[in-house]
């Protein structure tokens, strides 16, 4: 009979006869041990071998998307803070992303992988009437929205009126700001006159104010503290358009309640200082809440179509 020895098995083959060495009988019997330890060399390891390890379940990372009006850089910079709050909250990697524009962060609202985004009160209001959104936090904090200007032009704006034939640099014509700007534009009688210059972002805005490219230049205060040089004290207030508030979080339709709950807890858990939209507090809210920003709804809407 002869026994099978497994070629990758280790084995304790027999060496070859030489003078001195055992007997051919002697080495028949050293043969016929090396081959029943090989024989029983498989069930022995098949025993060692420890059981299959199954992977760990992949654990997606919450994607969250974040109002453009400050450059990406910026705005990750500013918002760093609230992103770790997050993710020590959820038990999650939760990674922030930042559209081109505000018709953009629409489109990427409405995308799968992207459950949760920031959003400006009116826009989130037109995503909950039109697409079925959910609310789920808004802001406390209101900021004066004020049309700026350097020292020089400043001392000339001493009325409304001097603002004719201005120029005013904005971030997007779909910011809540750019829209107020415009209604009170209507209402002061300027439409001819003073125009409204739409840039990327507040810092662009104000970077084009600085460089002399505009005469004036519009943003709430709470965002010019986000600047990574601060308000400045080259700027002062010509006319101030009311209060407005930080962005609000809403939840596109799908997303489980259970998540939606989670992160709603964790928003409302976060103590900024309160100071500035990415510093802002959270509490629970609900499309009543918007009410008052309907007009500008309307506005946007009018825009985007």
């Amino acid at each position: 009979m002869t026994l099978p020895c497994r070629p990758d098995a280790t084995c304790a083959l027999s060496a070859p006869y030489a003078p001195g060495a055992p007997s051919a009988e002697g080495r028949g019997r050293r043969r016929w041990a090396a081959a029943l330890a090989c024989a029983g060399l498989l069930p022995t390891l098949l025993r060692a071998q420890p059981p299959p390890v199954s992977a760990a379940p992949r654990v997606t990372p919450v994607r969250v998307g974040l109002t453009p009006f400050l450059s990406a850089r910026s705005l990750m910079v500013s918002y760093e803070p609230l992103r770790q709050h997050l993710q020590a909250r959820l038990g999650r990697t939760v990674e922030f992303f930042s559209a081109r524009d505000f018709r953009a962060l629409l489109d990427t609202a409405r995308q799968p992988e992207q459950p949760f985004t920031m959003m400006p009160v009116h826009l989130a209001r037109l995503l909950i009437e039109d697409a079925g959104f959910t609310l789920l936090v808004r802001s406390t904090l209101e900021s004066p929205l004020s049309v700026w200007a350097l020292p020089d032009t400043w001392r000339a704006l001493s009325a409304p009126g001097a603002m004719a034939g201005r120029r005013v640099a904005t971030a997007d014509a779909l910011t809540l700001a750019a829209l107020k700007l415009e209604r009170w534009r209507a209402e002061q009688g300027l439409e001819g006159t003073l125009q409204i210059r739409p840039h990327p972002n507040i810092g662009a805005a104000v970077l084009a104010l600085r460089r002399g490219e505009v005469d004036l230049a519009l943003a709430p205060e709470s965002a010019l503290r986000e600047l990574p040089d601060g308000p400045g004290a080259d700027l002062r207030s010509v006319v101030q358009l009311g209060v407005i508030p930080s962005p609000c979080w809403v939840a596109r339709p799908g997303v489980a309640p259970a998540e939606s709950a989670a992160f709603r807890e964790a928003l409302v858990s976060f103590e900024g200082a309160g100071d500035r939209s990415s510093a802002a507090r959270y509490v629970a809210a609900t499309p009543a809440d918007l009410a008052r920003w309907r007009p500008y709804v309307v506005m946007a809407r009018e825009r985007l179509r």
